[in-house]
């Protein structure tokens, strides 16, 4: 048995700013507070959220504009509810939200010089809308219910898609978060610390040839990790895979860069073959404990 109405009101008062909770310690604000939740559960009801989580959110929600009842009466509580659900990885809300809103972006999709694949764009959008980044809650945690729920998903598809298009493409912005660690590292190596300082700007021309050589899902992982902390769990849950498909991937991304930056550190360095060798053999294993730092995980994790 969940908190019942009176509890619930409660709840909503002591939410509210201190200088409004008198205006919603009223009979009309639990009243209007009862017709929301009723019809949030009735749109939804194989959703489950804690109800007085729920209505914390509901007080954060409302216009700071209008009288409490006012704005309880013309928030979409529905989607409101759909939406915080899914803000908390309720299974039954994801789903439901997949299932109803996903497919209008086909529509946007087929418009769009998006420059990358349907099925790539598409988990940039999950991952834009449902998954908390570094100290940022998820996306769909600012949807505050004062439009329907549709049309604020596909104005984030479509700030989402301007940005792709418009460029410069985010994997830049990767390209200069990893080179920055690879050449800021400290390192007790003499010899390592002097072709750092070298070839530094060889490596850093170096680094945007060897991300363009790789698979849009290598540079995604390689960008979501980058930029937004992702762990492997998050990983596997914007990909829809398990976390050990992840450790795979994260495997083969990791030899494909050293690879990538292999080459084209070779066609860059003017060096003899002894000292080319050398220096190749130094940035393999620098480049190896970046993408440790980077992802946070061993290759080991594979076997889970």
């Amino acid at each position: 048995m969940g908190p019942d109405l009176s509890e619930l009101h409660a709840v909503l008062v002591r939410a509210l700013p201190d200088g409004r909770r008198g205006e919603a310690d009223t009979h009309a604000v639990a009243k209007q507070l009862s017709k929301v939740l009723e019809q949030a559960r009735g749109a939804h009801p194989g959703v489950r959220v804690k109800q007085s989580a729920f209505v914390e959110h509901l007080a954060r929600a409302l216009a700071v504009d209008e009288p409490i009842a006012t704005s309880l009466s013309a928030v979409q509580a529905a989607d409101l509810y759909l939406a915080f659900a899914c803000s908390t990885g309720d299974a039954d809300a994801l789903r439901r939200f997949e299932n109803e809103l996903f497919p209008e972006l086909d529509k946007i999709l087929a418009a769009s010089d998006a420059p990358l694949p349907r099925t790539d764009v598409l988990q940039l959008i999950r991952e834009r809308v449902f998954v908390r980044r570094r100290e940022r809650p998820a996306r769909i945690a600012e949807y505050r219910g004062q439009s329907e729920l549709r049309n604020w998903f596909r104005l984030v598809a479509l700030r989402l898609l301007a940005n792709l298009t418009r460029g410069p493409h985010s994997d830049s912005e990767a390209e200069v978060e990893f080179s920055e660690q690879l050449l800021s590292m400290a390192t007790p190596d003499s010899e390592l610390q002097y072709l750092k300082a070298k070839y530094r700007a060889e490596f850093s021309a170096a680094i945007p040839e060897a991300f363009a050589a790789l698979s849009p899902r290598e540079r995604n992982l390689l960008r979501l990790s980058l930029l937004e902390g992702l762990s492997i769990d998050q990983l596997g849950a914007v990909h829809g895979v398990h976390r050990a498909t992840v450790a795979r991937w994260i495997v083969s991304t990791k030899a494909s860069l050293a690879k990538a930056l292999h080459r084209a550190l070779k066609s860059r360095l003017q060096v003899d073959q002894a000292e080319l060798e050398s220096i190749l053999r130094l940035i393999e294993s620098q480049v190896h404990i970046t993408l440790e730092r980077v992802f946070g995980t061993d290759d080991g994790a594979a076997d889970g």
